[in-house]
């Protein structure tokens, strides 16, 4: 956790602390709340990096040649549309030869970037560079007393349909199908 992020925790433990000793209890539930989704954010999108970064370096071992890009001093600043709303979060970069695949995670951090049609905690986007058709779009959703999990979503910019949850699977054949790694 980077200084940043815990003097962040430290400030809203501190507010939620006041909430509560001066009775407003609707504040304090609110902070709680806030913080929980935060927490179940950065655990969703550190999972999703991760894994593209594990499964890309698996392939290299075993003799692609992907190069990873991801600055990790600005692993909080990309920003990115989605729809009317602005995510803010991370864009993480596999090239391999002239192929590009991008994976940006995120999700709006004040009020004017907008919120996330659906419920969801988190958005991001896995986009093949020149192939539309294998890219998607994916949604953090936080079921009761479960873990994050991502879930590959159909937008047709009416409709938000949640299809399948996302697994280390998916990454794999987003890898097979970007540089033809097995």
């Amino acid at each position: 956790m980077s200084e940043l992020d815990a003097e962040r925790e430290h400030v809203m433990a501190e507010a939620e602390r006041r909430a509560r000793s001066q009775g407003r209890g609707d504040v304090a539930d609110y902070l709680r709340l806030r913080a929980m989704n935060d927490a179940a954010r950065k655990i969703g999108i550190d999972w999703l990096i991760e894994t593209f970064t594990r499964a890309a370096g698996e392939a290299n071992r075993r003799g692609a040649n992907i190069n990873i890009e991801l600055m990790y001093g600005a692993r909080e600043s990309h920003r990115f549309i989605v729809g009317a709303s602005t995510m803010v979060g991370t864009r993480f970069v596999l090239r391999a030869g002239i192929k590009t695949l991008t994976i940006e995670a995120g999700y709006p951090r004040a009020p004017a970037d907008g919120f996330i049609r659906g419920g969801g905690l988190a958005l991001a986007n896995i986009t093949h560079f020149g192939d539309k058709r294998a890219s998607q779009r994916l949604m953090l959703v936080q079921r009761e007393h479960d873990a994050p999990q991502w879930f590959i979503v159909e937008d047709d910019n009416a409709t938000l349909k949640l299809r399948t949850p996302f697994a280390e699977a998916d990454i794999a054949r987003h890898l097979v199908h970007f540089a033809r790694v097995s």
